[in-house]
C-alpha cells in the first residue's frame, strides 16, 4: 500500500528472451571478489580486436582491453522485473561481440552491491588504456531532501522500501556514489548506463550540445583519446519507463550496427555522443521516454569519447523454416500502448535470443565438426501472451559468419508452434547468432492483440489506430556503401556535391523496397540541417512517390516538421509527407461495384460496371468514394499512414497483392501515391 505512493520506474533492455546458460567459470576481474558473478565471458576476447587502421592505413589501438560489469535486479518481493535476466544476457552477448570481457551479476543484495562495484574497479580500474561499461538494470526512485533538492537512488533487490522506512537509507544506493566510483577509475573511457529512472540533476549537469556529424577521421583525433566518464539514463524522475523499453531495443540495435542512422558520419565507428544523439532523437518516436546523458563535472574527465567499432557489413547467413499454412487468419501481435493518443505507436512483436560465439578456429583435422563447440538455442512462447498465440516466420541468422559453422538441427517449431529450437556448431572468431520468430494470434472483429509497452499487459486495439514500426531491415553491403556515401555527401560544404547526392538518393529510392527510405527518415531526428533538407527534398521530388516499410515514418516527418523553425525545411517535409506511397484496398463484387465503403473507384466511373482488380492499370487515377485508410503495406500488419478523405485522388503505381479473383470477389491491394484529381 505504501509502495503505491512511491515514484518507482525502471529501464529494462527490450527483448523477450535471449542468451544461453553459461559456465560459472571466473575471469580475472572477479576471481578474488567475495561475490561471484552469475555469468562471465569465456574465453576472454582477444585484445587486438580493438586495433584498426586509421585514415593513413596505420594500425591504431583504441583500447588494449574492454571490460563490462552488468548488474540486473529482478526478483523484488513486490514489482518483480521478470525480463531483466534475459535482457542482461542479450546485452552481454552484444558487448562480447564488441570484444568486452563481461561479468554479469543478477539479484545483488544491498549488503553486496557496493562491494561488487568496488571489487570490479579494483580489478580493472588501473589500466589506463582500457574502456569500461557499467550497466545497472533495477528499480529507481527519487526523493527530496529537506533542502528541496531531488536525490536519485538505485534500489537493490532487497531495497524496494518506502523512503521513510529506517532501512531505506541503509539499503538504497545514492547515484552520487557512482560519481565517486567513476572518478576512482583510472581507465581511458568509462560509460555508466542506468536502466532506471530518477532525477538527473546530478549526473546530467554536463551534457552540453551534441555534435550530430563528427568530421571524417574524428575517432582518431587527440581529443577523442582523452579520458572520459559519461552517463546515460533512459528517462527522468517524472516519467514512467516501460516494462520492455524501446530505448533499450534501439541501444542494442545501434551497437549491432542495425540502426545505421546512429553512425551519423558513416565512418563505421559509433561514439558515445553519436549514440546519445541517436537515442535522444529516436526514442520519443517510439515511447514516452526522454533519454538523458551527461559527463562528469571534472575538466580532466569530460573531453574524450568512448568508441565502438560497428560490425563489418556482410551478408548474413540465414537458415529459415516456414511452418505449414494454418487455416486460421493470423495477424501479428504488436508491442506498444494505446496510451492517450488516438493512434498507438507499436512494433511487430518478435521473440528473439542472441548468442555471441568467440572461439578458437576448429583445427583442420576435425573429423566430426558437429561434435565441436555445440550450441543450442530455445525460445518458449512468453507466458503473458494468449494461449492461441503461435510462432511464425522463424529464422536463425549469423552476423559475421563465413564458412566455419554447421547447422546441426533446426531452426524448427514444436508441434504446438509455441517453442522454437535450433542447434549448431561454430568456429568463427567472432559472430553473433540470432534466433527469432514473429508471434501471431487470430484477429478478432478487426482488432489485433497489443502487448502494452509499459506494463506488459495484453490488450486489443483497432488495427486502424496502429502506427507500426517494423524491425530494422538489413541493406546489402554494396547498397550500404553507396547509401553511406550519399548521406555524407548530403551534408557536404560543396553545393554541387550536395546536389549530386540528392540525385544519387533519388536513384536509390527509385528501386527501394522501403527499407532505405525508412532508415533515412529515422535519421532525421539526429541529422544535421543539410541532411534533413536533402532527405526531405529527395522524398518530396520522387516522381512516383516514395515507399516506406514503417508507417511511423510519417510520424517522424511530422515531428521534425513541428520542431523546425525553418520555413524551407517545413515546406520540404510537408512535401515529403504528401508524396508517400501507400497501399489501399480495392474490391468489386458480383454487381460490379465496390463491396464496401472505404474504397476507391476510377475517377471517370460514377456507376457500374467498375473494372476488376486485374483490369486496373498503372497510372490510373482513382478517387476515394468515402474515407479510406492508407497503409504502409498490403495488410493491416503495416499499420495506418492516415486517412485519404472522400473526394481526394491517387495514382496507381503498382499492384501490391491480389487477394481474391474468384466467386463474387475481385480484389487486392494497390500501391498508390496522392495526386490532384485534375492531374
Amino acid at each position: 500500500m505504501i509502495l503505491d505512493a512511491m515514484k518507482i520506474a525502471r529501464f529494462p533492455l527490450a527483448c523477450l528472451l535471449v542468451g544461453l546458460a553459461v559456465s560459472f567459470a571466473t575471469v580475472a576481474q572477479a576471481a578474488e571478489c567475495s561475490v561471484k558473478p552469475t555469468e562471465v565471458t569465456n574465453p576472454v576476447p582477444d585484445p587486438p580486436e580493438m586495433t584498426h587502421p586509421d585514415l593513413k592505413g596505420r594500425d591504431f589501438e583504441f583500447y588494449n582491453k574492454s571490460y563490462a560489469l552488468l548488474i540486473g535486479e529482478s526478483t523484488y518481493p513486490q514489482k518483480p522485473l521478470t525480463d531483466v535476466p534475459g535482457e542482461m544476457r542479450k546485452l552481454r552477448s552484444v558487448l562480447e561481440s564488441q570484444g568486452f570481457d563481461v561479468a554479469l551479476f543478477l539479484d545483488v543484495k544491498s549488503a553486496d552491491f557496493s562491494s561488487v562495484i568496488e571489487c570490479f574497479i579494483g580489478k580493472v580500474g588501473t589500466n589506463s588504456q582500457a574502456r569500461v561499461v557499467v550497466y545497472v538494470a533495477s528499480h529507481g526512485i527519487t526523493r527530496t531532501n529537506p533542502a528541496g533538492k531531488p536525490i536519485g537512488y538505485i534500489l537493490p533487490v532487497d531495497a524496494l522500501l518506502p523512503t521513510d522506512d529506517p532501512e531505506f537509507a541503509l539499503k538504497a544506493v545514492r547515484i552520487s556514489k557512482f560519481l565517486d566510483w567513476a572518478e576512482a577509475l583510472e581507465v581511458k573511457h568509462a560509460l555508466f548506463i542506468f536502466d532506471a529512472c530518477f532525477s538527473g540533476t546530478i549526473i546530467m549537469s554536463r551534457s552540453g550540445g551534441l555534435d550530430r556529424q563528427p568530421p571524417s577521421g574524428y575517432v582518431f583525433s587527440d581529443n577523442v583519446q582523452k579520458p572520459l566518464r559519461e552517463f546515460f539514463a533512459s528517462g527522468t524522475a517524472d516519467q514512467e519507463v516501460p516494462a520492455t523499453s524501446a530505448y533499450a531495443n534501439l541501444l542494442t540495435q545501434a551497437l549491432l550496427g542495425e540502426r545505421i542512422e546512429a553512425d551519423s558520419n558513416r565512418d563505421g565507428y559509433l561514439t558515445g555522443t553519436e549514440l546519445a544523439a541517436f537515442l535522444e532523437g529516436a526514442v520519443p518516436a517510439y515511447s514516452k521516454q526522454t533519454p538523458v546523458h551527461g559527463r562528469i563535472a571534472n575538466p580532466d574527465l569530460d573531453i574524450g569519447e568512448i568508441v565502438f567499432k560497428l560490425p563489418e557489413r556482410t551478408e548474413d547467413i540465414v537458415a529459415a523454416e516456414q511452418p505449414e499454412e494454418s487455416g486460421t487468419s493470423l495477424q501479428p501481435v504488436f508491442r506498444g500502448g494505446t496510451g492517450e493518443s488516438d493512434k498507438a505507436i507499436a512494433q511487430v512483436y518478435e521473440a528473439e535470443k542472441l548468442l555471441n560465439t568467440s572461439v578458437a578456429a576448429c583445427d583442420d583435422a576435425c573429423i566430426d565438426k558437429t561434435r565441436q563447440n555445440p550450441y543450442s538455442m530455445t525460445i518458449e512462447m512468453p507466458s503473458n501472451l494468449p494461449d492461441n498465440a503461435v510462432f511464425t516466420d522463424i529464422e536463425l541468422t549469423c552476423k559475421g559468419c563465413t564458412d566455419r559453422y554447421a547447422i546441426v538441427s533446426g531452426p524448427s517449431l514444436s508441434d504446438n508452434s509455441r517453442t522454437l529450437a535450433t542447434k549448431f556448431a561454430s568456429w568463427e572468431k567472432s559472430a553473433i547468432w540470432r534466433l527469432r520468430g514473429k508471434v501471431s494470434v487470430p484477429k478478432t472483429d478487426g482488432k489485433v492483440v497489443v502487448v502494452d509497452g509499459f506494463d506488459n499487459k495484453v490488450t486489443t486495439v483497432d488495427a486502424n489506430k496502429l502506427s507500426v514500426v517494423r524491425a530494422a531491415l538489413n541493406i546489402s553491403a554494396d547498397d550500404l556503401g553507396r547509401y553511406n556515401r550519399t548521406v555524407v555527401n548530403l551534408q557536404s560544404e560543396q553545393v554541387e556535391t550536395r546536389r549530386g547526392a540528392r540525385k544519387d538518393l533519388a536513384d536509390l529510392l527509385a528501386t527501394d523496397d522501403g527499407s532505405k527510405a525508412a532508415a533515412l527518415v529515422r535519421g532525421l531526428n539526429t541529422g544535421t540541417y543539410r541532411y534533413q533538407l536533402g532527405v526531405a527534398e529527395a522524398l518530396r521530388n520522387a516522381p512516383d512517390g516514395w515507399r516506406t516499410t514503417e508507417s511511423a515514418s510519417r510520424d517522424v516527418l511530422s515531428s521534425v516538421q513541428k520542431t523546425s523553425s525553418d520555413p524551407t525545411l517545413q515546406k520540404s517535409l510537408q512535401g515529403a509527407i504528401d508524396n508517400i506511397q501507400v497501399s489501399v484496398y480495392y474490391e468489386t463484387g458480383e454487381d460490379n461495384w465496390l463491396t464496401r465503403a472505404g474504397q476507391l473507384r476510377p475517377k471517370a466511373k460514377t456507376r457500374p460496371p467498375l473494372p476488376a482488380f486485374s483490369d486496373l492499370q498503372v497510372g490510373d487515377l482513382l478517387i476515394a468514394d468515402s474515407s479510406v485508410y492508407k497503409r504502409a503495406g498490403p495488410s493491416i500488419e503495416y499499420g495506418s499512414l492516415g486517412i485519404l478523405e472522400g473526394g481526394k485522388c491517387v495514382k496507381v503505381v503498382s499492384k501490391d497483392q491480389r487477394v481474391s479473383d474468384a466467386g463474387n470477389l475481385r480484389g487486392g491491394w494497390l500501391r498508390v501515391v496522392p495526386r490532384p484529381c485534375g492531374g
